[in-house]
């Protein structure tokens, strides 16, 4: 038997170039969402700013999301400038439980 996907988009107030804080606010997003996958905006771990440094794939500071997913056994897709050969690289990064 098939089970149904709950896909939840969200949108956390976010605070510019504070990935610790923003990352914080995707974990209670992704809490609250109560869905298997829960998909943010680009460049919403840095508040949004064009000129934000550079977010690595295993920054400390993402833990919460990760905390976040695993309690829960969420996919969540996070917007966040990535290091690249470009200085505008932006990617999605996944997490999961």
């Amino acid at each position: 038997m098939r089970q149904a996907l709950s896909v939840a988009v969200a949108q956390p107030r976010c605070v510019a170039h504070d990935v610790a804080a923003d990352a914080r606010a995707h974990a209670e997003a992704v809490r609250a969402a109560d869905a298997r996958v829960v998909v943010f905006p680009e460049m919403s771990l840095s508040g949004y700013e064009l000129d934000a440094e550079p977010v690595a794939p295993d920054d400390e500071r993402l833990a919460p999301i990760i905390a976040a997913c695993a309690e829960t056994g969420t996919l969540a897709l996070v917007g966040a400038p990535v290091p690249g050969p470009a200085p505008d690289d932006l990617a999605r990064a996944t997490f999961t439980a």
